[in-house]
């Protein structure tokens, strides 16, 4: 009498291969029934990337944001919203600097305390820090830097990862 067994895992070249029966008719129903639930799980996170919509578009005067710095498309600046105008925001970052992005180069300021970011030194030289403390105005923190030295700085001197 045929049972079946539990699945084996194999690894192959770093992939992971499911040798599910011996039975090649049972494990050909089964591979066909894994593959029809793979693809209808990937068809159901791709629609529900596709209806999300951009956190963006909540964004009104005077919020406090994380903004690409133009042409710059690895680090996130502390900005303020001065102005909305359809997909283009126009922000004045902390440092005094002013400039427009697009609505999807824009997200919510969500840096608190073990918030991970990098800060320019007095070498002018940026390093790896977490913010250990931050004051009520959001602009003033105290940084602990990852060789273990502390500064207190502000989010000017500051850029996100």
């Amino acid at each position: 009498m045929w049972r079946p067994r539990a699945p084996d895992l194999k690894r192959s070249k770093g992939r992971a291969k499911i040798r599910l029966a011996q039975n090649a008719r049972v494990g050909g129903i089964m591979k066909s029934v894994l593959k029809s639930v793979a693809l209808a799980m990937l068809a159901l996170t791709m629609a529900a990337c596709a209806t999300v919509t951009p956190q963006a578009t909540s964004f009104n005067t005077g919020d406090w944001v994380l903004a690409r710095w133009e042409g710059d498309q690895t680090w996130y600046y502390p900005a303020i919203v001065t102005e909305r105008a359809g997909d283009v925001i126009s922000l004045q970052y902390d440092d005094g600097d002013v400039g427009q992005e697009p609505a999807a180069n824009v997200r919510a300021f969500d840096w608190a305390p073990g918030t991970r970011l990098e800060c320019r030194w007095s070498d002018g030289i940026w390093y790896p820090a977490r913010i250990a403390q931050m004051h009520q105005d959001r602009y003033a923190i105290e940084v602990l830097y990852d060789d273990g030295d502390k500064q207190s700085t502000n989010t000017s001197f500051c850029r996100g990862q």
